[in-house]
């Protein structure tokens, strides 16, 4: 083994050698940074749902929509695997948007907040997430366009919406084990 080595250094391999052991390291140091973050955010979502949910039971509403701006206000690492930290901050602010849509009282300026909001995540997507949370904003925003009274860009939410729900369904269905 030392012969080969030695070989290996003469001819300039230890070079290779080296660039391949640390690309390697660095993959799983990467892969293992993405884990943690995606963890991270996983949590955080959990976290920020369950203190929504008991504010919510509470009948404080308006601080159940604020613990969820709370958490989709703070940063969101890029090193989170976008497969699930989309799907996750998409989630959050679907459930922070019935809460704020649903309000008594909820009235244009709400929704224009709300329609802001869901727009600026899309567009922060570059493409569109095909997931089932990305699906409901589009059905959100499909709404608020009704509720304004722009039929044809709340009958395009929909379509997107159902079109989303349509591929996961088939999906699901080509996945499937034969009866």
């Amino acid at each position: 083994m030392t012969v080969r080595f030695g070989r290996l250094v003469r001819r300039g391999g230890l070079a290779l050698l080296l660039a391949g052991s640390l690309a390697a390291g660095g993959a799983a140091v990467a892969a293992g940074r993405r884990h943690r973050a995606t963890v991270a955010l996983a949590q955080l979502v959990e976290a920020a749902r369950a203190r929504a949910d008991l504010l919510e039971a509470r009948g404080d509403r308006a601080a159940a929509a604020r613990a969820l701006d709370e958490a989709l206000a703070g940063p969101w690492p890029d090193a989170a695997d976008p497969e699930v930290a989309v799907p996750l901050r998409s989630a959050l602010l679907g459930r922070w948007a019935r809460l704020r849509l649903d309000a008594p009282g909820a009235g244009a300026a709400e929704r224009a907040a709300v329609k802001a909001r869901i727009e600026s995540h899309l567009e922060g997507m570059g493409t569109v997430h095909e997931d089932a949370f990305t699906a409901r904003l589009l059905a959100i925003l499909g709404e608020i366009h009704e509720a304004e009274g722009r039929d044809d860009q709340a009958l395009e939410a929909y379509e997107r919406a159902l079109a989303i729900n349509r591929a996961l369904l088939q999906k699901l269905l080509d996945d499937a084990p034969p009866p």
